[in-house]
């Protein structure tokens, strides 16, 4: 394993450990808790098994298509083994995302590295000694913490069990062991964990909500009824007060009042209305400590009242997780406006759109990479299924050059390279591994199939540099 700083991080210029890059990349995508989400299971699991996919890519040849296939093992190996506990084991405070992730994670690291069985029956017994995560630091640092923790303790778990590493190889069903560790008081439903196995997939099915808002999913049907009421013309200085019937599961989760820190902030369902009803949106401007802080949304929280309704019955197919939102504003003029939202913007019955897909990467990817390396990372991701070797995706999401040098047969050599690049109307963009930039390539220097910002192959010729293209699409 070693701790060389050969993994690059996304949106970085630091290099690191293998295990040390699976740890900071997964603390930093939950940061913002702005993952998609997975229910009835309450996960964010692709927090887990992206970082997992992004460091073993850089440390090995991983092509696109076997990188999707890792994924979808880990992500059904954490939500069959989250069904089997939930929503109980949620429900008594456990971070379901930490500790179904991190078996889902030695999955997909096992995947990888080709683990056989026996080894695979290691790792996840070695993982369920790592398996923690507790919802009393919700609203904290630690939080996202138990992402980063769940893909470093998985791929480790795999490192380990690639190498004899030894643990009891049933550990998740045997006596003392992860299901009945963190089985609720409701038991454990062990049935569903095997059934219709490599046939039926998670994935397939209509329980992955997209997040268009960068906070806890609990709020974003209240700041969807929000938003309705702010375009029926309701302001924040109409307001008497605003009562938000939630179904009593929420109460947990939805922990501060009255919050002063942007943590705090992503987990608050008043912030979450009052921002909402005062700017308008629920982005990443709207959680930084000024913006929490700012007397407008202060003042206006003071009115919203969080009450449990038990009637809130689930949204028909779901958990209790999928309660419809209702908010009711009383106004000073004497008026009472009911808003009612079943299905939030993001979910299966309204997944967003490819452009707020794209809108909400540029959004988080803004800050630090140029807007080349923002569209060719955008047609890498599309083009994932296709793309030959991960590297590729880290050469765009990086700010450092490629650790493979000068002489490394998978290098770009200088003569007659063959490079990949996007293919646009006004030219080709091409991450040059040597430099760590980009550069324009003009399509009237090209020649061979295609033209213009056609996929194809291309000769192109740049002062006295020859490359051959293959252009990935407009």
């Amino acid at each position: 394993m070693g701790s060389a700083p050969q993994v690059r991080l996304i949106g970085d210029q630091l290099r690191t450990s293998l295990l040390d890059a699976a740890w900071l990349t997964g603390t930093m995508v939950e940061a913002y808790l702005y993952s998609d989400t997975h229910f009835p299971s309450n996960g964010h699991f692709t927090s887990v098994l992206l970082p997992v996919l992004l460091a073993l890519g850089e440390t090995r040849e991983v092509s696109g298509r076997e990188a999707l296939t890792a994924y979808v093992v880990g992500f059904e190996v954490a939500t069959r083994l989250a069904g089997a506990i939930n929503p109980s084991h949620y429900r008594h405070g456990w971070h379901t995302t930490a500790v179904a992730g991190v078996l889902g994670a030695a999955a997909t690291a096992g995947r990888l590295l080709g683990l056989t069985p026996d080894q695979l029956q290691h790792a996840g017994g070695i993982a369920t000694s790592e398996a923690a995560g507790s919802r009393c630091n919700f609203g904290t640092d630690t939080m996202p913490l138990h992402s980063g923790r769940a893909a470093r303790s998985g791929l480790l778990s795999a490192l380990l069990a690639a190498r004899g590493f030894t643990a009891d190889p049933n550990a998740l069903e045997t006596a003392m062991g992860w299901l009945e560790l963190f089985r609720g008081a409701d038991g454990i439903r062990a049935e569903g964990v095997l059934a219709n196995l490599g046939q039926d997939f998670a994935l397939e099915r209509p329980e992955l909500y997209f997040k268009l808002y960068a906070n806890g999913a609990p709020t974003h049907r209240f700041i969807d009824a929000t938003l309705t009421l702010r375009q029926q013309g309701i302001i924040p200085d109409q307001i008497q007060r605003l009562v938000c019937r939630v179904n009593p599961a929420y109460v947990q989760t939805l922990r501060y009042a009255q919050p002063t820190t942007p943590q705090q902030a992503r987990v608050s369902l008043q912030y979450a209305v009052a921002v909402a009803l005062c700017d308008g949106q629920v982005g990443l401007a709207q959680f930084n400590a000024s913006r929490v802080q700012s007397d407008d949304v202060q003042t206006l929280m003071q009115r919203i009242e969080l009450h449990a309704d038990a009637s809130l019955s689930a949204t028909a197919g779901s958990d209790f997780t999928a309660a419809p939102a209702c908010i009711q504003a009383d106004l000073h003029d004497g008026r009472s406006v009911t808003e009612t939202v079943e299905h939030e913007r993001g979910s299966p019955q309204r997944p967003p759109t490819r452009q707020e897909f794209e809108a909400k990467f540029r959004q988080c990817a803004s800050n630090v990479l140029s807007a080349e390396q923002t569209l060719l990372a955008v047609r890498y991701l599309y083009q994932l299924d296709t793309l030959p070797d991960l590297r590729r995706l880290l050469d765009a999401l990086s700010l450092t050059p490629s650790p493979r040098g000068r002489g490394d047969k998978r290098g770009e050599s200088r003569k007659s390279s063959v490079i990949n690049a996007i293919a646009l109307h006004k030219g080709f963009i091409h991450f040059d591994a040597k430099t760590g930039g980009f550069r324009q390539l003009d399509p009237t220097l090209a020649q061979g199939r295609g033209h213009g910002g056609e996929v194809g192959s291309y000769r192109v010729t740049v002062g006295r540099e020859i490359f051959r293209v293959q252009a990935l699409g407009r």
